[in-house]
């Protein structure tokens, strides 16, 4: 009878282990990846990305919404997505040399211009027959 309490407890042990130790492994590999693709990305020479993301607040954050989604029978999974979010928000950086306003700007105008240059090449009349 003890050593079947024994050997419960050594595989309660060892699950949890593992859960951890997947949390850790998912969590490292998804900030560096982030971390990776940011760093790389560029818009139009002037709008840059950076990720301050760490594999240590992703881990604690993905074990503390699984206990969250866990302990009320999955009706904590909006608040576990919302927290997600804040974080991974919290730690994105979009720098703009001259401003996001006059970046977007610059691109709705090359959009309208392209807009009308296709509907031009392919003569799309649009009209309603009475």
């Amino acid at each position: 009878m003890l050593l079947r309490h024994n050997i419960e407890g050594a595989l309660g042990l060892v699950y949890i282990t593992f859960l951890m130790s997947t949390f850790i492994l998912v969590a490292y590999f998804q900030s560096q990846v982030r971390q990776y693709v940011f760093a790389n990305t560029v818009l139009n020479e002037n709008v840059n990305f950076s990720s301050s993301l760490t594999t240590i607040s992703l881990a604690w954050l993905m074990m503390s919404n699984f206990l969250l989604v866990l302990v009320t029978l999955g009706l904590g999974t909006p608040w576990a997505k919302v927290r997600r979010a804040k974080l991974i928000l919290k730690n994105t950086l979009v720098d703009v040399e001259h401003g996001i306003d006059g970046f977007i700007t610059q691109q709705q105008d090359k959009l309208s211009a392209l807009g009308e240059q296709i509907g031009d090449a392919f003569d799309v009349d649009i009209g309603i027959g009475v």
